[in-house]
């Protein structure tokens, strides 16, 4: 019986481990997956692009496509060295309460506020959870057949600079 006891509480603890880790589903495991993303892009995090594409979108990689996405990932990290080397380029921490989410089912979608380039190049990132962990949807014809179509609905509003107000000197044209 003892046993039995010890098994449900491991099993309670390994679930809510997932959740909190980013395999989970719901906003907040979103959020965890969306901070290895942007810190990626940030050049702050320890991931590469490859972690974050889809099952489905994997499956459709030729050898060559696999070569030149292994490159692009190098190239990025060889620009990065380059910058931190002239000093203009620091990497900065994206926080997981800074990150905009909504989800809707296995999709969802993540924003971050301006402030972090070059991830807030990116007003949006869509996202679809399989498996239990979420990955970036970039709505390939692999992905649309494996998951369905992105819900047209799900969008984060994204002020940009000057919208509202509190940084309208930086830029842009004032008409």
């Amino acid at each position: 019986m003892k046993l039995h006891v010890c098994f449900g509480i491991f099993l309670i603890a390994a679930v809510l481990a997932l959740s909190l880790s980013g395999c989970g589903g719901g906003e907040r495991g979103l959020r965890v997956r969306a901070v290895g993303y942007y810190n990626y892009l940030t050049g702050a995090g320890k991931m590469t692009k490859e972690d974050f594409i889809s099952p489905a979108a994997r499956k459709t990689m030729n050898d060559e496509q696999y070569r030149a996405l292994k490159l692009a990932q190098q190239e990025l990290e060889k620009a990065r060295q380059e910058l931190r080397q002239g000093s203009r380029f620091t990497p900065k921490d994206v926080k997981i309460d800074e990150i905009a989410a909504k989800v809707d089912g296995k999709f969802g979608v993540t924003s971050v506020p301006y402030v972090y380039e070059p991830a807030s190049l990116i007003a949006q990132v869509k996202w679809v959870r399989v498996g239990g962990r979420w990955y970036i949807y970039a709505g390939s014809p692999a992905e649309v057949d494996a998951y369905g179509q992105f819900p047209s609905g799900l969008v984060i509003d994204v002020p940009r600079p000057g919208q509202d107000g509190s940084n309208a000197s930086s830029g842009g044209n004032p008409r």
